[in-house]
């Protein structure tokens, strides 16, 4: 199974003509092969989304897609109340009755793909096509407008790089790129989880406010809260993608560690 690399914001002038913008979807990659869903993992999920199997019945192809609720996430998908809920989307079409189209361009995969739906698909409730953008500049107004988690840039000219006899071995290409829409928040940290490792790169986590967890890093990062936390309240400034239902920020990742002083604010590390 093909996996995208992630590249920053500001790194994504350096793609050059020949490229399409897909929305990032927060679900669950699935592989539709011989009439069953499987995970990227080769885990057979057909038992817990069966609407989706009812409406492929007969589709004689293996696609990839993303399992996904609609402004919903992962963690959702996992709930067994919302397993009926879910629409798969489809970005890519790996083989079409007994033809490998595997080493064909993206450009021409898209094609057959697009005929698929037209002829056998249009009409789906829970089946849709992942359209793309050609301007990186109108995709990112979509982003922005929509709040979408990002998007995925994929070379057109580029085949897929797994094999049908690999389809479960990830292999990360540079054809593919993930292209993150981070925000950036500020939260004083309330508590500390420490690890049981002795290692020095063993994480732990800060508990923030909102009861948000957020990965400290290292241990020096954690021993450095300990220096900071005897002059007051130590704030974590870090980047994420949404907040949950619940008011938690989701996949923070820390920027750096903040020490409150009054009114001043002392910016102390950058990791």
């Amino acid at each position: 199974m093909m996996k995208a690399y992630s590249i920053s914001l500001e790194n994504v002038k350096v793609l050059n003509d020949g490229w399409v913008f897909e929305r990032k979807y927060d679900g669950i990659r699935q592989l539709w092969v011989s009439g069953k869903l499987f995970s990227e993992f080769g885990v057979d999920n057909t038992s817990k989304f069966k609407h989706i199997k009812e409406e492929l019945e007969g589709i004689d192809a293996v696609l990839d897609g993303e399992i996904c609720l609609e402004n919903g996430s992962s963690i959702d998908i996992k709930e067994r109340k919302n397993w009926n809920k879910v629409s798969y989307v489809v970005f890519d079409l790996l083989k079409l009755g007994k033809v490998d189209l595997t080493k064909l361009p993206l450009i021409e995969r898209r094609k057959i793909l697009f005929k698929l739906f037209k002829e056998k698909l249009k009409g789906k409730k829970f089946i849709k096509l992942s359209v793309g953008f050609f301007s990186f500049d109108e995709a990112w107004k979509q982003v922005l407008k929509n709040n979408w988690e990002g998007l995925i840039a994929k070379n057109l000219y580029s085949p897929y790089e797994s094999s049908l006899d690999n389809l479960f071995k990830v292999k990360r290409s540079w054809n593919w790129l993930k292209i993150k829409n981070w925000k950036e928040a500020r939260e004083k940290i309330v508590g500390l989880e420490r690890s049981n490792s002795n290692s020095v790169f063993s994480k732990g986590a800060f508990i923030l406010e909102s009861g948000t967890r957020i990965s400290a890093l290292s241990k020096g990062v954690v021993n450095e809260y300990e220096s900071l936390k005897q002059f007051g309240n130590v704030f974590a400034e870090f980047y994420y993608l949404k907040k949950t239902k619940d008011g938690k920020y989701f996949h923070p990742k820390l920027k750096r560690l903040v020490l409150e002083n009054g009114m001043k604010e002392e910016r102390i590390s950058t990791f």
